[in-house]
């Protein structure tokens, strides 16, 4: 037994016992939250079904009675409208007879004439009901009434139950002169309400404004049984009690109630025109019947889905857990550094993730035992190199030493002739001296050269500008003569134009006075043309004088213009003059110009000349000075090649002991490898 729990506790640590273990509390976690909530929506829509079948059969049941009371109303308010009920002469018996002739119902107890004080007469008996509710309204209201059923205090009912029809009777005025008291059983009304069957428990009752119960299967609570007060009694009947009570008097039609520790469902619906309301209650489990059912069938079904589900997940699980077995397999092999068992071959192949890991495991033993391989080669190539270092680093340290001796001869004749280079660089320095000197003055030369270039190329440009506005100011004099000449032209003009209005002044002035002549021929009538005719006149006149006037100031313009004309001729042949002296200032100035460019090739060539010596002289001590330095640098190399010998001698020293050390690491690695099967 103790075997058997480990080898269950094994299982279940494993990855696929874990899964297996996860899927089915998954999946019971699922199915219970599925069924759970499919139950709560159905047993939610079964009671609303079941609600709404509940109410329809009471609302019918409830049409039913009111259609069988206001049949029976319909019936004892036309036989109160009769002529032989209202006529007053009839005999109160004869009128009881015909009454009962014409309802002739089985269920019919007593029928009688009640007068305005409640005094009855019936067949056979008499009766007070000046008391009674439904007396009180029929007189009152001026209508038929029924009263709730109740147990008829009559002995000869013998604890009947009746239902009690008032019909007032009106004579010739509509008033009411007494009432038809009509005492029938409540039979019809119990049969419908116990024609109420609905499935095995199903049923109804009926219970008036105050809680009596006026219909119910068991005729012994007909008039005798208070709900309301038996609710207050009894705590199996508190329930169905205050709820009914709610109910009717709320818009709320449904409701659980318990009774007698057993859940039931009701509903109710009121009796138009009474205070009657029907109840119609079923038990809660019938109600929920299939809904039951249809939990055993879910939990069945649920059951059957994950034994299936745990099938199904046990065979891909199974599958895994074989391809990891394989995987864990090989890797505690490769773990040992055994590269010699293939990876499985069903692991490979396997198209998953597990698949690729087989494949990826595959890859690495594959390359491992090939770097093993080169790893052991390369092992045995080091040893037998690294004797031949050893052998090598004695050879080397032999070689240095000779080196050494050699390197210090040299360094002492690099030292000499060191000392004669130093004496050959000061003499050029002195030499350099003297050439810089020359070059200072050529170069003060240059400078003075530049000046005069710069003055004479200055004056020339300022000649030239002269020349520009003497040919600009010579311009400008010829096109003030045409100017002048253009203005004489438009005078002569302006003249012609003048001779013009002169002419038609005069004309007009003839005009006028013509004019005036005519109209002193004419007379009187012609007075206002002769006031504008010697208007005219006078104008014509001021024109003429006006025009003289512009005429003598256009010749005196004229004449001016004349004159200005001759004026700027001779300017401009005296401009003309003095461009030629001009133009002879700036030939002079540019010889001066030449002369002076012709010298500076001369001081440029003179001065490269001497920059060419002194960069001979330079690469002449550049070069002194690259002897002194390698004589220098060869005697440092000489000192440095002689310690360099001796650091040589002793890193040989140092390769053949690392060398030895080289070969006991070789042996190491070679005992290492031989761990590994490949």
């Amino acid at each position: 037994m103790t075997l058997g729990k480990k080898g269950i506790g094994r299982r279940i640590n494993t990855i696929g016992g874990k899964l297996m273990v996860t899927f089915v509390l998954v999946a019971l976690i699922i199915s219970g939250l599925l069924g759970g909530i499919s139950t709560i929506i159905s047993s939610q829509s079964m009671f609303n079904l079941g609600s709404a079948s509940l109410c329809e059969i009471a609302a019918k049941t409830s049409d039913a009675i009111l259609n069988k009371l206001e049949g029976n109303k319909k019936m004892y308010e036309v036989i109160s409208q009769t002529a032989s009920v209202k006529d007053s002469n009839i005999d109160l018996n004869k009128k009881i007879d015909y009454i009962t002739d014409i309802v002739k119902a089985d269920n019919l107890l007593e029928i009688g004439i009640a007068d305005l004080n409640g005094n009855v007469q019936f067949k056979n008996s008499t009766a007070k009901v000046d008391h009674r509710e439904y007396f009180q309204s029929t007189i009152k209201d001026n209508k038929i009434t029924v009263s709730s059923p109740m147990v008829s205090s009559n002995k000869a009912h013998n604890g009947a139950v009746v239902l009690t029809f008032c019909a007032p009777i009106h004579d010739g005025d509509n008033k009411i002169t007494s009432t038809i008291i009509a005492d029938i059983k409540v039979d019809e009304l119990t049969s419908i309400v116990n024609d109420v069957k609905i499935g095995n428990t199903g049923k109804a009752f009926m219970i008036d404004g105050t809680g009596n119960i006026i219909a119910h299967a068991n005729t012994d609570y007909i008039g005798k049984l208070n709900i309301f007060t038996e609710g207050e009694k009894n705590k199996d009947f508190k329930d169905m009690s205050s709820t009914i009570k709610t109910m009717m008097s709320s818009e709320k039609t449904v409701s659980r109630v318990k009774v007698n520790n057993k859940k039931m469902v009701i509903t109710n619906a009121p009796v138009k025109g009474t205070d009657w309301t029907l109840i119609v209650q079923i038990d809660e489990d019938e109600l929920f019947e299939s809904i039951n059912l249809g939990k055993k069938l879910m939990l069945v079904l649920a059951v059957v889905t994950i034994l299936i589900s745990v099938s199904i997940v046990y065979i891909q699980i199974k599958g895994i857990s074989k391809s990891i077995g394989y995987t864990t397999k090989s890797l505690n092999y490769i773990s040992k550094g055994d590269f010699t068992n293939p990876i499985n071959i069903k692991l490979i192949n396997r198209s998953d993730e597990l698949g690729i890991m087989g494949q990826a495991m595959n890859n690495m033993q594959i390359k491992l035992r090939h770097t093993l391989n080169n790893l052991q080669e390369n092992v045995q190539k080091v040893d037998v190199s690294s004797q031949n270092l050893a052998s090598v680093s004695e050879e080397l340290s032999s070689a240095a030493d000779t080196v050494s001796e050699s390197v210090q001869d040299v360094a002492k004749g690099a030292e000499g002739q060191s000392s004669d280079m130093v004496n050959v660089v000061y003499n050029m320095e002195m030499f350099n001296e003297v050439i810089e000197k020359v070059l200072n003055a050529i170069d003060e030369i240059k400078s003075n050269n530049d000046v005069i270039y710069n003055l004479s190329d200055k004056s020339n440009k300022d000649m030239n500008q002269v020349i520009s506005s003497v040919d600009n100011v010579t311009t400008s004099f010829e096109g003030l003569v045409k100017q002048v000449e253009f203005v004489g032209e438009n005078i002569s003009k302006v003249n012609n134009i003048i001779t013009v209005v002169n002419t038609i002044s005069e004309r007009t002035n003839l005009l006028a006075l013509n004019a005036a002549i005519e109209a002193a021929r004419v007379g009187d009538a012609g007075k206002g043309f002769a006031v504008v005719a010697e208007e005219i006149r006078k104008l014509a006149e001021q024109s003429r004088s006006s025009v003289l006037n512009i005429t003598n100031l256009l010749n005196g313009i004229f004449d001016e213009a004349g004159v200005m004309v001759n004026n700027t001729n001779a300017v401009k042949d005296e401009v003309f003059n003095q461009k030629g002296v001009i133009l002879n200032a700036v030939n002079n100035f540019s010889n001066i110009t030449g002369a002076v460019e012709n010298m500076k090739p001369k001081i440029e060539k003179s001065k490269e000349l001497g920059a060419k010596i002194i960069e001979n002289k330079e690469a002449v001590i550049n070069k002194i000075q690259s002897a002194s330095s390698v004589s220098q640098e060869v005697s440092a190399a000489a000192e440095e090649i002689s310690a360099i010998s001796e650091e040589a001698m002793s890193s040989s020293q140092e390769v053949a002991k690392a060398a030895e050390e080289l070969t006991e690491m070789t042996k190491t690695i070679k005992s290492n490898l031989s761990e590994f099967k490949i």
